[in-house]
């Protein structure tokens, strides 16, 4: 079943949905508009909360148009940190990354290089919608 979840920000364009199928253990993130780091930060807490709650082994991270131009290296170095935290909830899960946006692309590959070598749970970056569901659907 879909449950929806829909966060928008009063002041700034930042907005997430989740979409929950605890069905299948699987939770889709979609982001839109001008990711900012704090409010970023805030979706990683809500988005953990609904990983414990429904015992989520598989993540689906959708960015097909958010502008991550405010992001800077210092607020990565914050995100890396703030995801450190899925190990504790997913271990042995599967997270698949799916981004058409060229420069929210770059920063997930950059993300990866700084927490790759710590991740407890399987992790993919896709370019293709498609592909990336296929991927996380077919992960034991």
């Amino acid at each position: 079943m879909l449950l929806p979840f829909k966060k928008r920000t009063e002041e700034h364009s930042m907005e997430f949905e989740l979409f929950t199928y605890a069905d299948k253990g699987l939770l889709e993130v979609q982001v839109y508009g001008m990711l900012e780091v704090e409010y970023f930060l805030e979706m990683i807490n809500v988005v953990i909360n609904e990983i414990e709650t429904n015992n989520i082994k598989k993540l689906v991270y959708f960015n097909e148009s958010a502008d991550s131009s405010n992001i800077n290296t210092s607020d990565l170095k914050r995100i890396v940190r703030a995801t450190r935290r899925l190990n504790d909830v997913m271990p042995e899960g599967a997270v698949a990354a799916i981004i058409t946006n060229k420069l929210s692309y770059g920063l997930i590959r950059m993300w990866y290089a700084f927490s790759g070598p710590d991740l407890s749970y399987d992790f993919q970056l896709f370019n293709n919608h498609r592909a990336g569901l296929t991927w996380i659907e077919n992960h034991d």
